[in-house]
């Protein structure tokens, strides 16, 4: 395979990190090409061979990737950018070409203008540019919402349904989660490791797909399921402090860029400087599992994705480690989720097929969870809800500002 580790500061390499969050495919089974020369043959091909005018390059890269194909593949006259999910809109490189990341989840659209001309370096050029944010007071069209009113119909009643409380806004803001130590993160977290037993969880930032504030209040179905879509198997596997102390380096590789292998914790805690080389990062000593330090030969209990254990985001210490229970033993993570929070309605005497006399069973099992009274409940008992917060599992020496 061809990884063009040649190239200054490793930005292509970018490209090649996203192979291996692939779970289907093996990295070395994919022929990869360095994404500049192929764009330049193939706008080359289009423009001579086929007759085309314009080339439009629709890419799935990282800013400083949109943007470098701009500066070196100037037969590209205009780069749709994903992957980001902010909207910048903007001309890049010698020739201007436009380079447009419109935003995610359809919040956003980019109208290009453009007018023929002829001797530039470009066959248009632009004329204008403009923003339009999607929000309520836009015209419906009458077909297509009569369409989602039928779709929302069949799920709306299920998706509405509360299944808990937050006493705090969750914060699950891409940019939040992938960079830094969050509550929704210490939530989710907290959930694997007590619920599987382990002296340790860790999970990749981009099992968390809500890329929003949940907002404080009613815990809503939809809002699990905009949080945690993918059905996720969990698995708890035997690592040594070493191999450790190699998942954290992982972690925190790629820090500051929006990766998805940015990690969220529980029962562990560690401080990383991002100056260092990436796999030198950690401060070792400032590592704590259960409030005890590292230690490099012993045996540690850790809960993690399945996915994670094939190898996934970087994650290749995981495949030597021992497993101690798969997916179909540990369980599903959305599920998991849910069963905690049904615990805590268990606790506030709300279940349907618990009398409120008997919820102080479910008080072992939540001790300790980071609850919150919110009021009071049927005698003797009070109202809780989750109330995560940030803690300081993850700090950062020299933290990029937002």
């Amino acid at each position: 395979m061809n990884t063009s580790t040649h190239h200054v500061h490793g930005i292509r390499l970018c490209v090649y990190f996203r192979l291996v969050t692939l779970a289907t495919l093996d990295p070395d089974d994919v022929e990869y090409e360095d994404f500049c020369p192929c764009a330049r043959r193939l706008a080359k091909h289009l423009k001579e061979q086929e007759g085309a005018e314009i080339v439009i390059a629709l890419t799935h890269m990282r800013v400083p990737n949109d943007e470098l194909l701009a500066h070196e593949v100037p037969e590209v006259d205009i780069i749709l950018g994903g992957h980001d999910h902010h909207y910048d809109v903007k001309p890049v490189g010698p020739h201007g070409t436009y380079v447009l990341k419109s935003g995610t989840d359809f919040r956003d659209i980019t109208v290009l203008q453009i007018e023929f001309v002829e001797g530039g370096h470009k066959p248009f050029k632009v004329v204008n540019t403009e923003h339009v944010e999607i929000i309520a007071s836009i015209p419906e069209e009458p077909q297509v919402k009569c369409f989602v009113d039928e779709c929302v119909s069949k799920v709306g009643a299920a998706m509405d349904k509360v299944i808990g409380e937050t006493a705090v806004d969750l914060d699950s803001r891409f940019a939040s989660i992938r960079t830094q130590e969050t509550n929704i993160g210490n939530f989710v977290a907290d959930v694997m490791c007590k619920g599987l037993h382990a002296d340790l969880a860790v999970i990749n930032s981009g099992t968390l797909r809500a890329d929003a504030i949940i907002e404080q209040g009613p815990f809503k179905m939809r809002d699990l399921v905009n949080l945690l879509p993918m059905l996720d198997e969990l698995c708890l596997l035997q690592l040594t402090g070493a191999q450790v102390l190699a998942v954290l380096e992982n972690s925190v590789s790629q820090y500051p860029r929006l990766e998805g292998r940015f990690a969220q914790v529980s029962g562990v805690t560690f401080t990383f400087d991002a100056a260092k080389a990436s796999g030198q990062r950690v401060v070792e000593p400032s590592i704590r599992i259960q409030g005890e330090s590292l230690v490099m030969d012993k045996k540690y209990k850790l809960c993690t994705k399945d996915y994670l254990r094939q190898g996934k985001d970087g994650y290749d210490v995981f495949k030597e480690a021992v497993c101690l229970a798969d997916g179909e033993q540990a369980g599903i993570l959305p599920t998991m989720v849910r069963e905690y929070f049904l615990q805590v309605t268990t606790l506030n005497g709300d279940a349907d097929s618990a009398p409120a006399a008997s919820t102080l069973r479910a008080s072992g099992a939540l001790a300790g969870a980071g609850l919150a009274k919110v009021g009071a409940g049927p005698e003797p008992l009070q109202r809780f809800a989750i109330e995560p917060k940030v803690e300081g599992r993850i700090v950062c020496l020299n933290p990029v500002a937002g």
